[in-house]
Protein backbone atom coordinates (compact mmCIF):
# COMPACT_ATOMS: atom_id res chain seq x y z
CA UNK A 1 0.00 0.00 0.00
CA UNK A 2 0.87 3.14 -0.53
CA UNK A 3 2.05 5.26 2.84
CA UNK A 4 2.82 9.03 2.84
CA UNK A 5 4.84 10.54 5.65
CA UNK A 6 3.48 14.24 6.60
CA UNK A 7 6.34 16.94 7.12
CA UNK A 8 4.60 17.27 10.78
CA UNK A 9 6.20 14.10 11.94
CA UNK A 10 9.42 15.27 11.60
CA UNK A 11 9.78 18.89 11.45
CA UNK A 12 10.32 19.90 15.44
CA UNK A 13 12.70 17.22 15.61
CA UNK A 14 15.01 19.08 12.20
CA UNK A 15 17.27 20.56 14.78
CA UNK A 16 17.09 18.15 17.64
CA UNK A 17 20.03 15.66 18.60
CA UNK A 18 17.83 13.53 20.13
CA UNK A 19 14.53 11.67 18.52
CA UNK A 20 12.01 10.04 20.55
CA UNK A 21 12.72 6.45 20.53
CA UNK A 22 9.09 5.22 19.44
CA UNK A 23 9.72 7.82 16.13
CA UNK A 24 12.99 6.03 15.21
CA UNK A 25 10.75 2.88 15.93
CA UNK A 26 8.46 3.52 13.38
CA UNK A 27 10.91 4.73 10.45
CA UNK A 28 13.01 1.82 10.87
CA UNK A 29 10.02 -0.21 10.86
CA UNK A 30 8.90 2.23 7.55
CA UNK A 31 12.29 1.92 5.93
CA UNK A 32 12.06 -1.87 6.31
CA UNK A 33 8.72 -2.38 4.61
CA UNK A 34 9.99 -0.10 2.10
CA UNK A 35 13.64 -2.45 1.16
CA UNK A 36 11.68 -5.90 1.48
CA UNK A 37 9.10 -4.39 -0.70
CA UNK A 38 6.17 -4.75 1.34
CA UNK A 39 4.59 -1.07 0.97
CA UNK A 40 5.68 1.84 -1.12
CA UNK A 41 6.57 4.99 1.12
CA UNK A 42 7.08 8.73 0.40
CA UNK A 43 7.58 11.76 1.47
CA UNK A 44 8.20 15.16 0.58
CA UNK A 45 11.92 16.54 -0.42
CA UNK A 46 11.55 18.57 3.07
CA UNK A 47 10.78 15.61 4.87
CA UNK A 48 13.05 13.68 3.56
CA UNK A 49 16.38 15.86 4.30
CA UNK A 50 14.83 16.17 7.24
CA UNK A 51 14.60 12.22 8.23
CA UNK A 52 18.39 12.38 6.21
CA UNK A 53 19.91 14.75 9.43
CA UNK A 54 18.86 12.24 12.06
CA UNK A 55 21.95 10.51 13.34
CA UNK A 56 19.60 8.06 15.66
CA UNK A 57 18.42 5.94 11.93
CA UNK A 58 20.23 2.66 11.13
CA UNK A 59 22.75 2.55 7.91
CA UNK A 60 20.07 0.12 6.62
CA UNK A 61 17.48 2.92 6.80
CA UNK A 62 19.26 5.51 5.87
CA UNK A 63 19.64 3.92 2.47
CA UNK A 64 16.58 2.89 2.25
CA UNK A 65 15.07 6.53 2.54
CA UNK A 66 17.88 7.72 0.29
CA UNK A 67 16.06 5.26 -2.07
CA UNK A 68 12.46 6.66 -1.38
CA UNK A 69 14.37 10.25 -2.06
CA UNK A 70 15.59 8.89 -5.48
CA UNK A 71 12.27 6.90 -6.46
CA UNK A 72 10.08 10.61 -5.41
CA UNK A 73 8.73 11.31 -9.47
CA UNK A 74 8.16 7.38 -9.89
CA UNK A 75 5.90 7.28 -6.76
CA UNK A 76 4.33 10.63 -7.06
CA UNK A 77 2.69 9.89 -10.73
CA UNK A 78 1.46 6.39 -8.47
CA UNK A 79 0.05 8.82 -5.92
CA UNK A 80 -2.33 10.70 -8.70
CA UNK A 81 -3.88 6.91 -9.52
CA UNK A 82 -4.69 5.61 -6.00
CA UNK A 83 -7.97 6.43 -4.80
CA UNK A 84 -6.88 5.27 -1.47
CA UNK A 85 -3.40 5.50 0.67
CA UNK A 86 -2.10 5.91 4.06
CA UNK A 87 -0.61 9.56 5.37
CA UNK A 88 1.47 9.43 8.64
CA UNK A 89 0.81 12.58 10.52
CA UNK A 90 1.46 14.41 13.88
CA UNK A 91 -0.08 14.84 16.47
CA UNK A 92 -3.31 11.95 15.38
CA UNK A 93 -4.96 11.72 18.30
CA UNK A 94 -8.20 9.54 16.27
CA UNK A 95 -7.55 7.08 13.47
CA UNK A 96 -9.59 8.61 10.64
CA UNK A 97 -10.55 8.97 7.02
CA UNK A 98 -10.47 12.14 4.84
CA UNK A 99 -12.21 12.14 1.95
CA UNK A 100 -12.66 15.52 1.13
CA UNK A 101 -9.48 15.48 -1.70
CA UNK A 102 -11.97 12.67 -3.48
CA UNK A 103 -9.47 10.34 -2.19
CA UNK A 104 -9.84 7.84 0.91
CA UNK A 105 -6.61 8.97 2.86
CA UNK A 106 -6.23 7.06 6.27
CA UNK A 107 -4.80 9.47 8.57
CA UNK A 108 -2.64 7.40 11.44
CA UNK A 109 -0.17 8.50 13.86
CA UNK A 110 3.50 7.15 13.69
CA UNK A 111 3.24 5.49 16.92
CA UNK A 112 1.09 2.51 14.73
CA UNK A 113 3.97 1.69 13.05
CA UNK A 114 6.10 0.91 15.92
CA UNK A 115 4.53 -2.95 15.77
CA UNK A 116 6.23 -4.66 12.61
CA UNK A 117 3.14 -6.45 12.12
CA UNK A 118 1.26 -3.49 10.71
CA UNK A 119 3.96 -3.25 8.18
CA UNK A 120 3.47 -6.43 6.99
CA UNK A 121 2.37 -6.60 3.30
CA UNK A 122 -1.48 -5.82 3.21
CA UNK A 123 -4.08 -8.43 3.11
CA UNK A 124 -6.37 -9.37 0.30
CA UNK A 125 -8.99 -11.99 1.36
CA UNK A 126 -11.54 -13.76 -0.65
CA UNK A 127 -13.22 -16.95 -1.15
CA UNK A 128 -10.41 -18.97 -2.67
CA UNK A 129 -7.17 -18.41 -3.97
CA UNK A 130 -8.19 -18.21 -7.74
CA UNK A 131 -10.05 -15.20 -6.99
CA UNK A 132 -7.12 -13.52 -5.33
CA UNK A 133 -4.73 -15.00 -8.30
CA UNK A 134 -7.08 -13.36 -10.78
CA UNK A 135 -6.88 -10.09 -8.86
CA UNK A 136 -3.63 -9.99 -8.56
CA UNK A 137 -3.22 -10.43 -12.84
CA UNK A 138 -5.46 -8.09 -13.55
CA UNK A 139 -3.96 -5.29 -10.66
CA UNK A 140 -0.88 -6.06 -12.73
CA UNK A 141 -2.29 -4.78 -15.70
CA UNK A 142 -3.88 -1.77 -14.45
CA UNK A 143 -0.32 -1.00 -13.86
CA UNK A 144 1.05 -1.43 -16.81
CA UNK A 145 -2.09 0.32 -18.04
CA UNK A 146 -1.31 3.23 -16.44
CA UNK A 147 2.83 2.91 -16.83
CA UNK A 148 3.35 2.65 -13.34
CA UNK A 149 6.55 1.14 -12.70
CA UNK A 150 5.20 -0.63 -9.59
CA UNK A 151 4.55 -3.72 -8.93
CA UNK A 152 1.30 -4.55 -6.47
CA UNK A 153 2.10 -5.89 -3.28
CA UNK A 154 -0.55 -7.89 -1.22
CA UNK A 155 -0.68 -11.17 0.89
CA UNK A 156 -3.03 -13.70 -0.49
CA UNK A 157 -5.74 -15.50 1.86
CA UNK A 158 -8.75 -17.55 1.64
CA UNK A 159 -11.72 -17.77 3.51
CA UNK A 160 -13.60 -20.05 2.07
CA UNK A 161 -17.64 -20.49 2.01
CA UNK A 162 -18.88 -18.70 5.24
CA UNK A 163 -15.12 -19.26 7.56
CA UNK A 164 -14.53 -15.69 5.68
CA UNK A 165 -16.59 -13.70 7.69
CA UNK A 166 -14.72 -14.98 10.69
CA UNK A 167 -11.49 -14.59 8.75
CA UNK A 168 -12.53 -11.26 7.67
CA UNK A 169 -13.59 -10.25 11.95
CA UNK A 170 -10.16 -11.62 13.25
CA UNK A 171 -7.93 -9.21 10.77
CA UNK A 172 -10.41 -6.75 11.96
CA UNK A 173 -10.42 -7.06 15.47
CA UNK A 174 -6.34 -7.27 15.79
CA UNK A 175 -6.19 -3.38 14.01
CA UNK A 176 -3.00 -4.60 13.06
CA UNK A 177 -2.47 -5.85 9.23
CA UNK A 178 -4.40 -3.46 6.53
CA UNK A 179 -6.97 -5.89 4.77
CA UNK A 180 -9.15 -5.96 1.70
CA UNK A 181 -11.71 -8.20 1.28
CA UNK A 182 -13.50 -8.93 -1.88
CA UNK A 183 -16.65 -11.29 -1.77
CA UNK A 184 -19.30 -12.45 -4.89
CA UNK A 185 -23.23 -10.98 -3.85
CA UNK A 186 -24.44 -13.87 -5.49
CA UNK A 187 -27.23 -11.48 -6.71
CA UNK A 188 -29.43 -12.78 -9.46
CA UNK A 189 -30.48 -8.97 -10.27
CA UNK A 190 -29.39 -5.72 -8.81
CA UNK A 191 -32.13 -5.34 -6.17
CA UNK A 192 -32.01 -9.04 -5.06
CA UNK A 193 -30.98 -9.42 -1.68
CA UNK A 194 -27.30 -10.68 -0.88
CA UNK A 195 -25.98 -14.46 -0.70
CA UNK A 196 -25.46 -16.21 2.56
CA UNK A 197 -21.60 -15.55 2.68
CA UNK A 198 -21.68 -12.05 1.78
CA UNK A 199 -25.13 -11.20 3.90
CA UNK A 200 -22.88 -12.56 6.87
CA UNK A 201 -19.50 -10.95 6.33
CA UNK A 202 -21.34 -7.59 5.78
CA UNK A 203 -23.36 -8.26 9.33
CA UNK A 204 -19.69 -8.54 11.20
CA UNK A 205 -18.10 -5.59 9.24
CA UNK A 206 -17.29 -2.49 11.13
CA UNK A 207 -17.52 -0.05 8.50
CA UNK A 208 -15.65 2.73 10.78
CA UNK A 209 -12.59 0.79 10.66
CA UNK A 210 -9.98 2.77 8.97
CA UNK A 211 -7.38 -0.69 8.03
CA UNK A 212 -9.82 -3.00 6.68
CA UNK A 213 -12.24 -2.46 3.65
CA UNK A 214 -15.37 -4.55 2.49
CA UNK A 215 -15.93 -4.79 -1.17
CA UNK A 216 -19.25 -7.06 -1.89
CA UNK A 217 -19.19 -6.94 -5.99
CA UNK A 218 -22.06 -5.28 -7.53
CA UNK A 219 -22.68 -8.43 -10.00
CA UNK A 220 -23.06 -11.87 -9.62
CA UNK A 221 -19.58 -13.15 -8.62
CA UNK A 222 -16.25 -13.31 -9.92
CA UNK A 223 -16.83 -14.61 -13.32
CA UNK A 224 -19.12 -12.25 -14.48
CA UNK A 225 -16.52 -9.87 -14.79
CA UNK A 226 -14.32 -11.85 -17.18
CA UNK A 227 -14.01 -9.78 -20.28
CA UNK A 228 -15.49 -11.02 -23.28
CA UNK A 229 -12.27 -10.96 -24.92
CA UNK A 230 -10.63 -13.42 -22.91
CA UNK A 231 -13.55 -15.43 -23.14
CA UNK A 232 -13.65 -15.79 -27.14
CA UNK A 233 -9.73 -16.75 -26.47
CA UNK A 234 -10.96 -19.68 -24.57
CA UNK A 235 -13.47 -20.39 -27.02
CA UNK A 236 -11.37 -20.86 -29.62
CA UNK A 237 -9.59 -23.82 -27.28
CA UNK A 238 -12.68 -25.58 -26.25
CA UNK A 239 -14.97 -25.78 -29.12
CA UNK A 240 -17.84 -26.56 -26.54
CA UNK A 241 -17.60 -23.21 -25.35
CA UNK A 242 -18.65 -21.60 -28.91
CA UNK A 243 -22.22 -21.59 -28.31
CA UNK A 244 -22.25 -19.92 -24.65
CA UNK A 245 -19.85 -17.14 -26.54
CA UNK A 246 -22.37 -16.65 -29.09
CA UNK A 247 -25.33 -16.18 -26.74
CA UNK A 248 -23.00 -14.19 -24.12
CA UNK A 249 -22.02 -11.98 -27.17
CA UNK A 250 -25.89 -11.52 -28.09
CA UNK A 251 -26.55 -10.41 -25.18
CA UNK A 252 -24.06 -7.85 -24.73
CA UNK A 253 -24.92 -6.60 -27.58
CA UNK A 254 -28.07 -6.04 -26.81
CA UNK A 255 -30.31 -2.97 -25.19
CA UNK A 256 -30.11 -5.62 -21.92
CA UNK A 257 -26.85 -6.25 -21.60
CA UNK A 258 -26.78 -5.62 -18.13
CA UNK A 259 -28.45 -9.08 -17.51
CA UNK A 260 -24.39 -9.88 -18.21
CA UNK A 261 -23.56 -9.30 -14.51
CA UNK A 262 -26.36 -11.60 -13.10
CA UNK A 263 -25.88 -14.65 -15.23
CA UNK A 264 -24.53 -17.81 -13.78
CA UNK A 265 -21.71 -18.09 -16.04
CA UNK A 266 -20.26 -21.08 -15.07
CA UNK A 267 -23.33 -23.40 -15.08
CA UNK A 268 -25.99 -21.25 -17.10
CA UNK A 269 -28.95 -19.37 -16.60
CA UNK A 270 -32.22 -21.38 -16.60
CA UNK A 271 -36.05 -19.82 -16.06
CA UNK A 272 -36.83 -22.35 -13.42
CA UNK A 273 -33.73 -20.74 -11.12
CA UNK A 274 -35.65 -17.42 -11.69
CA UNK A 275 -39.38 -17.90 -11.47
CA UNK A 276 -39.08 -19.54 -8.28
CA UNK A 277 -36.97 -16.44 -6.32
CA UNK A 278 -38.69 -13.59 -5.32
CA UNK A 279 -40.35 -10.05 -6.55
CA UNK A 280 -37.43 -8.36 -6.97
CA UNK A 281 -35.56 -10.75 -8.94
CA UNK A 282 -38.41 -12.32 -11.55
CA UNK A 283 -39.67 -8.36 -12.26
CA UNK A 284 -36.21 -7.75 -13.68
CA UNK A 285 -36.24 -10.86 -15.45
CA UNK A 286 -39.00 -10.28 -16.89
CA UNK A 287 -38.66 -6.56 -17.83
CA UNK A 288 -35.75 -7.97 -19.82
CA UNK A 289 -36.20 -11.56 -21.31
CA UNK A 290 -38.24 -10.54 -24.16
CA UNK A 291 -35.56 -7.96 -25.13
CA UNK A 292 -32.87 -10.68 -25.70
CA UNK A 293 -32.19 -11.77 -29.30
CA UNK A 294 -34.10 -14.57 -30.17
CA UNK A 295 -35.29 -15.38 -26.86
CA UNK A 296 -38.46 -17.57 -27.93
CA UNK A 297 -35.48 -19.89 -29.42
CA UNK A 298 -34.42 -21.21 -26.08
CA UNK A 299 -37.38 -19.91 -23.70
CA UNK A 300 -40.63 -22.21 -23.76
CA UNK A 301 -43.46 -20.05 -24.66
CA UNK A 302 -45.70 -21.37 -22.23
CA UNK A 303 -43.21 -21.35 -19.62
CA UNK A 304 -42.70 -17.10 -20.06
CA UNK A 305 -46.26 -16.40 -20.97
CA UNK A 306 -47.48 -17.93 -17.32
CA UNK A 307 -43.84 -17.21 -15.68
CA UNK A 308 -43.72 -20.70 -14.43
CA UNK A 309 -42.17 -23.92 -14.97
CA UNK A 310 -43.88 -26.41 -17.16
CA UNK A 311 -41.70 -29.00 -15.31
CA UNK A 312 -41.49 -28.10 -11.76
CA UNK A 313 -40.68 -30.99 -10.36
CA UNK A 314 -37.92 -29.63 -8.14
CA UNK A 315 -35.86 -33.28 -7.82
CA UNK A 316 -35.37 -32.27 -11.67
CA UNK A 317 -32.41 -30.02 -11.92
CA UNK A 318 -32.83 -29.74 -15.92
CA UNK A 319 -34.63 -27.09 -18.09
CA UNK A 320 -34.82 -26.34 -20.87
CA UNK A 321 -35.68 -22.68 -21.31
CA UNK A 322 -32.29 -21.66 -20.96
CA UNK A 323 -31.18 -18.01 -20.69
CA UNK A 324 -28.01 -18.58 -21.07
CA UNK A 325 -25.33 -21.64 -21.43
CA UNK A 326 -22.57 -21.65 -19.07
CA UNK A 327 -18.61 -21.93 -19.70
CA UNK A 328 -17.88 -24.51 -16.98
CA UNK A 329 -17.16 -24.71 -13.54
CA UNK A 330 -13.39 -24.71 -14.51
CA UNK A 331 -14.17 -20.97 -16.71
CA UNK A 332 -12.06 -18.82 -14.24
CA UNK A 333 -9.18 -21.42 -13.56
CA UNK A 334 -9.03 -21.59 -17.18
CA UNK A 335 -8.71 -17.64 -17.59
CA UNK A 336 -6.35 -17.32 -15.26
CA UNK A 337 -4.04 -20.27 -16.68
CA UNK A 338 -4.28 -18.87 -20.24
CA UNK A 339 -3.67 -15.11 -18.73
CA UNK A 340 -0.50 -16.42 -17.16
CA UNK A 341 0.87 -17.51 -20.54
CA UNK A 342 0.51 -13.79 -21.52
CA UNK A 343 2.70 -11.10 -20.90
CA UNK A 344 1.59 -7.83 -18.23
CA UNK A 345 2.50 -5.72 -21.35
CA UNK A 346 0.02 -7.81 -23.74
CA UNK A 347 -3.06 -7.78 -21.60
CA UNK A 348 -3.96 -4.06 -21.92
CA UNK A 349 -4.77 -4.47 -25.52
CA UNK A 350 -6.68 -7.26 -24.83
CA UNK A 351 -9.35 -5.75 -22.89
CA UNK A 352 -11.29 -2.17 -22.34
CA UNK A 353 -10.50 0.58 -20.73
CA UNK A 354 -13.62 -0.05 -18.96
CA UNK A 355 -12.60 -3.13 -17.86
CA UNK A 356 -9.91 -1.72 -15.91
CA UNK A 357 -11.92 1.27 -14.47
CA UNK A 358 -14.68 -0.84 -13.49
CA UNK A 359 -15.54 -0.24 -9.50
CA UNK A 360 -14.19 -3.68 -8.35
CA UNK A 361 -10.67 -3.34 -10.19
CA UNK A 362 -10.80 0.15 -8.51
CA UNK A 363 -10.96 -1.31 -4.99
CA UNK A 364 -7.74 -3.52 -5.83
CA UNK A 365 -5.94 0.47 -6.17
CA UNK A 366 -6.63 0.99 -2.02
CA UNK A 367 -3.95 -1.97 -1.25
CA UNK A 368 -1.42 -2.06 -4.16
Amino acid sequence: MLIKIDVSVVQSFENSNSWPDDLIIALENLALARREGKHSIIADLNTLKIIAKCSDLSKNAKISYKKILNDRPKFKAYLSHVSRYIEIIHPCNVNKIDSNSGKDIIKLPYTFFNDSETIQKSILLCENLQDTEFYKIIAETFCKWKRLNIKPKFEPSLGGGNTISTVYENIQNKKKRLCLCIVDSDKLSPNSSLGSTARNIKQKDDNTSVTTLLYILPVRELENLIPLSILSELMSKNGDRENPFKQLEKIEESSVKEIRNFLDIKEGTRLKKIVNEPSSVKDFWKDKLDKLPNYSNDIDEWCYENWSCCDPDPKKKSCKCKISLGFGQKILENTITYLNTQSSFTIPSMVEPAFLTNSAIAKLQTIM
